[in-house]
């Protein structure tokens, strides 16, 4: 259930910042979802996750490889997630999970959906890099979880800010 909770303030996160607010909402502000509404949002998350990198997944299941075409389909999962994701979320539906759209998107969408993964991504390695090379150091772990706690929440508001600025350019209707 805490994770669960933990999903549905980051789907809020990026649902304010798409809708221009540059602060994160407040517990206050937060409608605390039935049980329903939280496994449907969990259940978008976990397909938007699926849709994204289960062909590498199903590659390595088959295969037992990690060769190029793993790390090609990892790289195109990996391209692909934060459009998925931001999109799976505003609409809340797989509808909108339709390669040929997210492919769109993008295109529409290129330089600064390139900024944006960068953004992502970037941060996310080097938090992964760095407590690897510290690994002695006591309490790493702890600390390490609340770097990747807060990671997902600037990644979250940078994804809602993307769509704000791109919103005229990627034509969603709102």
């Amino acid at each position: 259930m805490l994770f669960g909770y933990s999903y549905h303030c980051l789907v809020n996160c990026i649902a304010d910042s798409a809708k221009g607010r540059v602060r994160a909402p407040g517990i206050s502000d937060i409608q605390i979802p039935d049980w329903q509404d939280l496994a449907a949002q969990i259940f978008l998350i976990l397909g938007c996750f699926a849709l994204c990198f289960s062909p590498v997944a199903v590659y390595y299941v088959i295969t037992h490889n990690t060769d190029l075409i793993f790390f090609i389909l990892a790289a195109v999962g990996i391209f692909f997630f934060p459009m998925a994701l931001l999109v799976g979320l505003l609409f809340e539906t797989f509808d909108a999970l339709n390669p040929i759209f997210l492919i769109s998107y993008i295109y529409k969408t290129f330089l600064s959906y390139c900024g944006l993964i960068l953004s992502f991504y970037v941060p996310t390695a080097l938090f992964y890099i760095v407590p690897t090379a510290l690994e002695n150091l006591p309490y790493l772990k702890i600390i390490s979880g609340a770097i990747a706690l807060y990671l997902l929440f600037i990644e979250a508001h940078l994804l809602g800010r993307f769509y704000w600025k791109n919103k005229q350019k990627l034509d969603w209707g709102d």
